[in-house]
């Protein structure tokens, strides 16, 4: 077990280094970032991206992916559902007869100040 568990170890070490030696977006962030902001600051940034890699690549090793990937399906079905439901609701208020708005009561001064300092702020 502490042999399979150091071996894992080893490839994850392995493929952090390999996917860090080309040249991408990382670099180009690290890059920017030192000369913008100094090498205190690249040197953070370096640590930042090293330390998403290592998530990354456990995430991708323990074959939580398909997870993802059903859980990213799972949220385009319920965005889909919402525009439907909103769809629903625009046609079933655009069906319905407009109310009465005589009947409606002006609404005071003091109120509406009240409502267009909240707006304000």
């Amino acid at each position: 077990m502490r042999l399979r568990l150091a071996l894992f170890g080893l490839i994850l070490a392995l493929l952090t280094t390999a996917s860090s030696a080309f040249a991408d977006k990382r670099v180009a962030l690290i890059v920017a970032n030192s000369l913008a902001f100094g090498a205190r600051t690249g040197l953070v940034t370096v640590m930042g991206t090293i330390v998403g890699m290592v998530a990354q690549l456990s995430v991708a090793a323990l074959g939580v992916t398909a997870l993802f990937e059903a859980l990213a399906q799972g949220f385009a079905t319920l965005r889909w559902l919402g525009v439907a439901y909103l769809l629903w609701l625009g046609f079933r208020d655009w069906r319905t007869p407009a109310g009465d708005l005589s009947r409606i009561a002006p609404v005071s001064p003091r109120l509406a100040k009240v409502a267009r300092a909240k707006r304000l702020n």
